[in-house]
Formats: structure tokens, sequence, C-alpha cells
């Protein structure tokens, strides 16, 4: 793809895709319980929006105040891994992307997963966010058959395979905001120097839950990730920028108190030389 910027747009329930505009469209199961990603060229970055309360049923993102710590900077990756695998390694290595389908494929195929929590698809890559199973699938965009599925055993120790990543701690927001602090603009200052010749960025939003999945924890993780890649492009970073909203699917604490959601409120960025 040639378009500088792109977003995925993943929903727990099993798919979504956005409409024009940026929104999400309906999402649904087919009892498939698997992870669909379907791609658009959106328009220019537009920064995230205070966070309001759902209605209608609606879950409303809550918890604590977010994390004030400073942070401790990014160290840039060096390791790049060029080779399309049609197979995946039996082991590979946390915080590492591995490409999957050519640019020219990603045109026809899209690459989904089923775990969602532990593997994210991009546009031609996967990348491996935490320790566990990994299973991909590659459908066609077309008629939704799966022409192949690949598994591979994600661990923290280093495997000399896919490409690393270079990232930092998380960006943390307020309850039911998607509004940069101090603490936050001043990591994406660091991590935009450390993405000055990356030839990819990925941000990943997510969103606490107190309550049953909704269009509002979609809503206000999308919102949290496009006012960090909007505060990285305004940094002065070039690189394609790829947006992932994953709400409450990737939860750092999965306990229903304020303080342990607080740890969810937040965006990631993996950045690629």
């Amino acid at each position: 793809y040639s378009a500088p910027e792109k977003t995925i747009c993943t929903f727990l329930s099993g798919g979504s895709s956005v409409a024009n505009t940026g929104n999400p469209r309906i999402a649904y199961t087919n009892g498939t319980n698997l992870f669909y990603t379907e791609w658009q060229r959106p328009s220019d970055a537009t920064g995230g929006s205070e966070g309001g309360t759902g209605t209608g049923g609606y879950t409303k993102d809550t918890g604590g105040a977010p994390s004030s710590g400073e942070s401790s900077g990014a160290t840039t990756a060096t390791r790049t891994d060029k080779k399309i695998y049609t197979k995946l390694p039996k082991a590979v290595q946390a915080d590492t992307a591995l490409k999957v389908l050519s640019a020219k494929d990603a045109q026809d195929l899209d690459i989904r997963t089923t775990t969602p929590k532990i593997c994210v698809a991009l546009t031609t890559s996967v990348l491996m966010v935490n320790n566990g199973r990994c299973i991909v699938r590659i459908i066609d965009e077309d008629t939704k058959k799966v022409l192949r599925t690949m598994t591979t055993t994600v661990k923290a120790a280093e495997v000399e395979v896919g490409s690393l990543l270079t990232t930092d701690e998380p960006i943390m927001f307020k309850m039911a905001s998607a509004k940069l602090s101090k603490v936050a603009k001043d990591q994406i200052t660091e991590l935009a120097k450390a993405a000055e010749n990356a030839s990819r960025v990925v941000v990943i939003g997510h969103s606490a839950s107190l309550g049953d999945v909704s269009e509002y924890s979609y809503a206000i993780s999308r919102d949290r990730a496009n006012a960090v890649k909007a505060a990285l492009v305004k940094a002065g970073v070039k690189a394609t920028i790829e947006v992932v909203t994953l709400s409450y699917s990737q939860p750092i604490s999965t306990k229903k108190t304020e303080t342990s959601q607080a740890k969810n409120r937040r965006a990631e960025v993996y950045i690629q030389s």
C-alpha cells in the first residue's frame, strides 16, 4: 500500500469494519469467534477527543488515575527480517513482527488472528505482543475462504527470527478520556526520536472494562490510538503509521476494580526500523 497511514479495526465479537468516516460498522461473529481486520484509507490523522459516557447499553470506560511515572525512554531495535513467511517458525520472540504477505498479496488477502491477546494482525505482518500460542489465518478478501492457517509460540527469550521492534512503557489515559497528559507527551517526544528512521510505526489503543462489550469501549480505545498517532505525526514521524483498536481484549489486569482497570486505559507504540 502506498497510503502513508492506515487504520486497523479489530473488535471483540469476532469481526468489525470501518466506515469511510472512521467509525465502526456493526460487528458479527457468525459463531466463529474469529477476529477480523478490514482496511480503509483514512483522511488526515486526527487526534483523540475526550471520552464520553456510553448510552443505549454501552459500557462506560472507567477506572482510577493514570500512571504519572517518568518514561524510561525507548531503546531502538535494529534487527530487520524481510522474509515473507508462508509457515511460521515454531517459536518467535515477543515484540517482533513477521511478514506473512507481500504488499501485492495484501490487496486481495486479509490477515486474521484468533488470539489477539498474543498476536495482532497488521497489513502484511503479524505483531507478537505477549507470550503464548499465536494462531493466524490468511483469508481471501472476496470469498472469505481460509487459504492457510499458521501457528507459532511467542516467547520472552530471544529468537533470531522476525523484525525486532522498539517499544516503551504504555501511554496512559484518564478515565473516559483520550487527552494526552504531559507525561504522555514527553513519552511521545522520545518515541518520535526513536522513530526518526523507522519504516513503520504501530499504535495499539486499549480501554478499561467494568461491564459488557460495547461500542463505547471500542471508540475510546480508537480515539486514544488516534491521539497518539496525531501526536507522533506532529512530532515529525514520517513512517507509515498503523492504528490498531483492541477495545478491552488485551487487558493488563482483569480485576473489576477502578485501580486495576486504570492499568488497561492505555496506548502502546511499536517501532520497526
